[in-house]
């Protein structure tokens, strides 16, 4: 007999939310009529979604993998746990007071009656292209005029050893760190008042955890979308401030391009807009990103920013946290570097030859920083994060990135979390996507109008590049140049697919 867990039916829809735009082919179907509230063991839901304890093994998936993959923060959860053990405010003092024993008094019960929300999946959803095993499915029982339910477990799940086949049959909407929370020291019995939708579709998922999290408490949106990336893809989202979150995000990355140790642009991006300086502008570096990995998909745009969504599709989505996002950028640009150090074509050398004062830091190089170059302009720099976003979200399909998973603490952000993100790329295929672009594009010439040892029919031609047209001239003639002069046959035919993707 499979495992039966009593609950409650809850019945909430009003007349006028028939007058809701359901769009199934936008993961919006119709959601059933009522929700329902049970009471499960922790260890118990923890099975059920699909979370286990954290091992060592390098390289084995934490947690199956359904497509809407949250941002977990293992300090957060370290937190969650303690209080539960010792309550507050004993779980705030360290190991040393805790030992003294003078402080016993302090211990409280950790109560958390704020339910788990969750969904329940059906055979109708899908999630990486694969649907739930029907042994491994969670049905709801009762009479439609009773408010009584039953949670019929899957079959054999009384045992420890029981793990779903393809997919867990519930999916944690909110709530996911204190499930986290409980492991093996804890106590298997503690319960959890649990909120389950059944057959939620992901994009109301979406929806929910905004409600919950962001509508009455205002957190941070930018952190928002990195706990639940599939916000990023939401068009009602757009509509009530989407734009704020790109320009903290766009603003977030280029000043860790700035300050970060190693970042090939530290100091070098004119954070405060001075007359005089010798490099792009921070408002430059925004609006270049919010053009390209941090752009939305539009029939104009054919393909969306590799940090937010390349079309509305939820298996699309790369959920990359902005430690991760920051270093992908920074792995780019040191990438970039290296191949301009190592090239001794024409144009670079004519820049070398005829240095502006400014490029007296050894760090430097002229290819890369020299006023004359075309990578320290705005239509340059745009241009190449244009190009760069374009070939990554068309080829998301033959390439990793998805399977990379942020580090432990995913929920920080902070020089060490870029730092150990940035050690993780090389390990990762799309590496190696990095370095064609970069080795295939150091040998365009980057020099502008106004470049040192030009003949005028050079020059001339380079005036196309000035002004808002610029940019479009420029990575026009950025593709064709690859296309032509690419030595890596597999980096060719990444551009091929993005040409057949932006038709």
């Amino acid at each position: 007999m499979p495992d039966r867990v009593e609950g409650i039916r809850v019945h909430q829809w009003l007349d006028s939310w028939d007058k809701i735009n359901w769009d199934k082919n936008n993961y919006r179907r119709e959601p059933n009529h009522e929700f329902f509230l049970f009471s499960i063991k922790a260890s118990e839901l923890k099975r059920l979604s699909g979370i286990y304890r954290r091992k060592a093994k390098e390289g084995e998936k934490r947690t199956f993998d359904t497509g809407i993959q949250r941002s977990h923060d293992a300090k957060r959860s370290k937190k969650i746990k303690e209080f539960v053990e010792y309550g507050y405010p004993y779980c705030d003092l360290n190991d040393s007071l805790r030992n003294s024993g003078q402080h016993e008094s302090l211990r409280k019960p950790g109560w958390l009656p704020t339910g788990i929300v969750i969904n329940i999946l059906t055979d109708e959803d899908c999630r990486n292209g694969h649907y739930i095993q029907k042994k491994d499915a969670i049905s709801i029982k009762g009479q439609a005029s009773s408010r009584v339910v039953e949670m019929i477990l899957p079959e054999g799940f009384e045992s420890s050893s029981w793990a779903p086949t393809t997919l867990p049959p519930v999916e944690v909407i909110d709530g996911q760190h204190r499930l986290w929370a409980f492991d093996d020291d804890l106590d298997d019995d503690y319960e959890m008042p649990v909120i389950a939708f059944y057959g939620l579709d992901i994009s109301w998922q979406a929806y929910l955890f905004w409600s919950i999290n962001i509508t009455p408490v205002r957190i941070n949106r930018s952190l928002a979308f990195d706990m639940y990336p599939l916000l990023r893809a939401e068009d009602w989202v757009d509509k009530v401030g989407h734009k704020v979150y790109q320009e903290a995000r766009a603003q977030e990355v280029v000043e860790s391009l700035w300050s970060h140790n190693s970042s090939p642009w530290k100091n070098k991006i004119n954070m405060l807009a001075e007359p005089r300086s010798p490099y792009i502008r921070q408002a430059t570096w925004i609006r270049a990103f919010m053009n390209s990995f941090i752009k939305n998909t539009s029939k104009s745009s054919k393909s969306g920013g590799l940090f937010g969504v390349s079309s509305h599709d939820s298996e699309s989505i790369i959920p990359w946290t902005r430690s991760q996002q920051t270093a992908f950028i920074i792995y780019f640009g040191n990438t970039l570097l290296d191949a301009l150090r190592n090239y001794n074509g024409e144009w670079i050398n004519a820049l070398r030859r005829n240095k502006t004062a400014d490029l007296d830091d050894p760090s430097s190089d002229a290819g890369m920083f020299d006023k004359r170059s075309l990578l320290n302009t705005d239509q340059g720099i745009r241009s190449i994060l244009s190009l760069l976003n374009d070939v990554c979200v068309s080829n998301l399909r033959h390439q990793d990135f998805i399977e990379w998973h942020p580090g432990e603490e995913s929920g920080a952000f902070s020089e060490d979390s870029i730092t150990k993100e940035l050690s993780a790329i090389d390990k990762m295929n799309f590496s190696v996507l990095i370095k064609d672009f970069c080795n295939t594009i150091v040998a365009y010439d980057w020099r502008t109008a106004a470049a040192p040892e030009l003949d005028e029919e050079a020059a001339r031609q380079k005036m196309i590049f000035r002004g808002s047209g610029g940019y479009v001239e420029l990575k026009k003639d950025l593709i064709e140049f690859c296309i032509e002069n690419s030595e890596s046959a597999e980096f060719r035919t990444s551009l091929e697919r993005m040409v057949e993707a932006t038709k």
